[in-house]
């Protein structure tokens, strides 16, 4: 058996969490990977694994939910990297630049996720690529 899902209990029988395995790693390409919930049901930590590792492209790799459903947390994670307070400049073209101008080390990153979800254009990547070379 390749795949497979645990989920465990709380004592008064409710869903406490959900862990996603492939091969004996945490793992898993169409969602959260780990997901824990309130006693009430609702969600109240996801996290995005792909072999171990955590890593997403498409969003925050760690969120952290109110029991309202608001999140309270988000972190953005690729390849097992934390980038460090990410979640307040990827929105705008500008910030992404200011962002690696302020934390160069996340270059590699940062491109990773502005290629994958087309937040700039072929002359804005090539130029976040040359920033590399002055980091």
């Amino acid at each position: 058996m390749e795949s497979r899902i645990e989920r465990h209990f709380c004592s008064s029988g409710e869903i406490a969490c959900e862990i996603y395995y492939y091969r004996h790693q945490m793992h898993r390409i169409d969602g959260p990977a780990y997901t824990s919930y309130y006693k009430s049901a609702k969600i109240e930590i996801q996290v995005y694994y792909i072999k171990d590792v955590r890593h997403r492209l498409d969003g925050p790799a760690y969120l952290r939910r109110f029991e309202s459903g608001e999140i309270e947390t988000e972190e953005y994670i690729v390849n097992g990297i934390f980038l460090k307070t990410f979640e307040k400049y990827y929105s705008i073209k500008e910030k992404i630049f200011e962002y690696i101008q302020k934390y160069p080390k996340y270059i590699k990153e940062v491109e990773l996720l502005a290629r994958h979800n087309n937040w700039l254009n072929e002359k804005e990547l090539e130029l976040l690529a040359c920033m590399d070379m002055f980091k």
